[in-house]
């Protein structure tokens, strides 16, 4: 299920990387700014806040979203992957895009992963209480199957116990 809904937020998250990349690279020179738009809604939940900004070819800050003030940019491991990041406590799913007919000119644009993360530890919870339950369900179970297989051998040795106390009338009586 996570994986599904890393997916649904990459897919989401891309395309509205995707549009942001073309909005800019079709304003003029002078207006480098990101779009209000709010972000790629890829869930239930609705659109989720945006970091946005946008770096020319030596990395200097040509617009950016008020999220992303004072916030240092991560690399990104390839060209248009996506990818994980954290910037000051917040967990991201990441991607930067060249934006069309601006030479050298990158697009950096975020989303928090935390629904999903929030999801992961949720199942994680309850499929380790579900393992330690089937666990303790598992060691009852095997407590009554060898009680029940040895219960004989439990009488053998409990007149064994009265015979070697003094005892020699003791015998084990068959059920």
């Amino acid at each position: 299920a996570n994986r599904a809904q890393e997916r649904q937020l990459d897919e989401a998250l891309l395309t509205a990387a995707r549009a942001e990349a073309r909005l800019l690279g079709s304003q003029s020179d002078e207006a480098r700014a990101l779009s209000n738009r709010p972000g790629p809604a890829a869930n239930q939940v609705g659109p989720l806040q945006t970091y946005a900004a946008v770096v020319d070819e030596r990395g200097q800050r040509l617009a950016q979203r008020p999220t992303m003030r004072a916030r240092p940019l991560p690399t990104a491991p390839r060209a248009s992957s996506v990818f994980d990041a954290w910037l000051d406590g917040a967990h991201l799913r990441c991607v930067w895009l060249a934006v069309p007919g601006r030479a050298g000119a990158r697009l950096f644009f975020a989303v928090p992963r935390a629904d999903i993360d929030d999801d992961a530890a949720i199942l994680f919870r309850a499929m380790a209480l579900a393992f330690i339950v089937a666990l303790g369900w598992a060691a009852l179970v095997t407590t009554g199957i060898v009680r029940v297989f040895t219960e004989e051998q439990r009488r053998i040795v409990a007149v064994a116990r009265r015979v070697a106390a003094g005892d020699l009338s003791a015998r084990i009586s068959s059920r």
